[in-house]
């Protein structure tokens, strides 16, 4: 019996952090139109956009009194121009809190935070997606077992499992490790925010050791 209780307290002791970071993906708006073997128009020369630097522009006269078949073009191994009128855009996210402690966890067991623990807010400009992933949970200080998070949060020994869910509903989208990671949130509006939890999974029984484990969840935005 001494034996038995010892083991049980010795599977319960273990102590579980999650960091949680907003993180953006940049991604750029450059439209560009290829010149195909024929030279362009009269109309259109004046409104282009050279890629080599050397040659700004083409200064034409009128379009009533040009001739283009007479133009001679200096590169002529220049394929394409590109449009720069349309600026790179970047999304923005931010999240509180960014730090959540389940305390002691016990084998087999899931533990949840609450819809609306957390709070993301869109600081991009536009409407954003954003997924959410995670990492494996490690020991603090190094040397204990890693807890592997699973993609599909079925729990084993020494493996967890996250879940994911926003306010008002259940946590219901895997928080996977591997890519492409699961979407938590469609077209969030500018300067828009919204409430989200989390649920955590505990590995099965035997509990390896009774180190703190730490792990983070990641949020990624990208234009909706």
């Amino acid at each position: 019996m001494i034996r038995q209780l010892r083991r049980k307290i010795r599977e319960v002791s273990v102590k579980a952090l999650v960091i949680l970071i907003a993180t953006t993906m940049v991604f750029l708006l450059l439209p560009s139109m290829r010149v195909e073997a024929s030279l362009p128009t009269s109309d259109n020369l004046t409104t282009m956009d050279y890629y080599l630097k050397a040659q700004p522009y083409v200064d034409v006269p009128a379009a009533d009194s040009v001739q283009t078949q007479s133009m001679d073009y200096y590169f002529q191994g220049q394929p394409f121009v590109v449009n720069y009128s349309t600026a790179p855009s970047v999304a923005d996210i931010s999240n509180t809190d960014n730090l959540f402690d389940f305390g002691l966890v016990g084998a087999d067991s899931s533990y949840a935070t609450g819809t609306d623990n957390f709070t993301v807010t869109n600081n991009s400009g536009f409407a954003v997606n954003i997924t959410i992933g995670g990492t494996d949970m490690t020991s603090v200080p190094p040397g204990g077992t890693t807890w592997t998070l699973s993609d599909n949060a079925t729990v084993g020994v020494n493996t967890i499992g996250f879940t994911a869910g926003l306010d008002g509903g259940s946590c219901n989208v895997t928080v996977k490790k591997t890519a492409p990671y699961n979407t938590l949130i469609t077209s969030l509006a500018d300067n828009g925010t919204q409430k989200w939890g989390l649920t955590f999974w505990t590995p099965t029984a035997p509990l390896t050791d009774n180190t703190t484990k730490s792990g983070t969840i990641t949020l990624t935005a990208t234009a909706s």
